[in-house]
């Protein structure tokens, strides 16, 4: 199966070497590489503040959980296969419901952090889905285990419940 995605930065070797590192008492297995589908958009921005202000701004909406991320750069995104020991997720959200999510989105990120004497105009200039690469990890301390979702980019995790 074919999807957009970022290119992996850590590998399953990599990823296990550097928790071993922090947990030298722990053994860990990657389990599974697990695609994370997410939609990017882009907007132009129209502002009257002191001066008038034109730029762009961009974010990202994981859509499983909805939650949204302000993206400073556009991801690199290539198109490949899945292979069989790989899982993309399904989406839980529509585009429609995603791009509701992400105007809201950004409408209150420019509201709170820009102060504006009128509310901006945005515009959308680009949606993409994409799917972001997590690996599943086992940690084995003793008799104790628990699984870990490792970012397979930032190299980011937090245990799954």
């Amino acid at each position: 199966m074919d999807i957009v995605t970022q290119q992996i930065e850590y590998e399953e070797d990599e990823v296990t070497a550097l928790l071993k590192n922090m947990s030298p008492a722990s053994t860990f297995t990657v389990d599974q590489l697990v695609y994370y589908p997410y939609s990017l958009f882009q907007y132009a921005i129209k502002t009257r503040r002191i001066f008038k202000a034109e730029g762009k701004v961009g974010c990202t909406i994981e859509l499983i959980s909805g939650r949204g991320s302000i993206i400073q750069n556009d991801p690199s995104l290539i198109s490949m296969t899945v292979n069989k020991n790989s899982k993309k997720l399904l989406s839980k959200l529509s585009q429609q419901e995603a791009a509701k999510l992400a105007k809201q989105f950004i409408n209150d990120m420019l509201m709170l952090k820009l102060k504006f004497l009128t509310t901006p105009t945005i515009q959308l200039v680009k949606n993409k889905l994409f799917y972001r690469p997590y690996w599943i990890v086992t940690e084995k301390t003793g008799a104790h285990h628990h699984r870990l979702i490792v970012d397979a980019i930032s190299l980011a995790y937090h245990p799954l419940s």
